[in-house]
């Protein structure tokens, strides 16, 4: 009987780790597609990236999506979600848990119509920038976040301020 309920344990394991190692290969162009969908339908930009790996063992049980050439310059950014926001439709809000940043370079202007170059989000019609307090695409429950060795050049034209942090943790 013991050795009966070992052997059923071992095979669930193993089965429970073939699908942690072969999902991210089904699901990495989908949760692409996820965050590219969502992103652009709510900003008056696109957002397009080459690639998005997705690893489920670096941040289990949740998982965690790294972007190569983001809308930003930065050597890394990393998304960790729970891993059943991977199975979502690509016109489904997905919720971001963590936030890592590394290596950006973000350039911050104000126009002297004190027009914002980060301000691009959509606002719907028939409604105010004040009723759209969250994007339809996105749900963030930012249980930690870092930004390390980045820089921020601000320049804000309305009002002659300019400046530069460097090595930003």
């Amino acid at each position: 009987m013991g050795k009966k309920i070992l052997k059923i344990v071992s095979v669930i394991l193993l089965l429970i780790i073939a699908i942690l190692i072969a999902a991210p290969f089904f699901l990495e162009a989908k949760i692409g597609n996820i965050i590219k969908n969502n992103v652009n339908k709510n900003v008056n930009a696109i957002l397009d990236f080459s690639e998005a790996d997705l690893s489920l063992f670096s941040s289990f049980p949740n998982a965690e999506v790294k972007f190569k050439d983001p809308l930003f310059k930065a050597n890394t950014l990393d998304l960790t979600m729970g891993i059943m926001q991977l199975f979502k439709g690509t016109e489904d809000a997905i919720a971001i848990n963590n936030i890592y940043l590394d290596g950006a370079l973000l350039n911050v202007v104000v126009d002297k119509d004190e027009n914002a170059n980060y301000d691009i989000t959509v606002v719907p019609e028939n409604t105010t920038v004040e009723e759209t307090t969250s994007a339809d695409g996105f749900s963030f429950d930012l249980q930690t976040y870092e930004i390390s060795d980045s820089r921020i050049y601000y320049i804000d034209k309305s009002t002659g301020i300019t400046f530069k942090l460097d090595d930003f943790q």
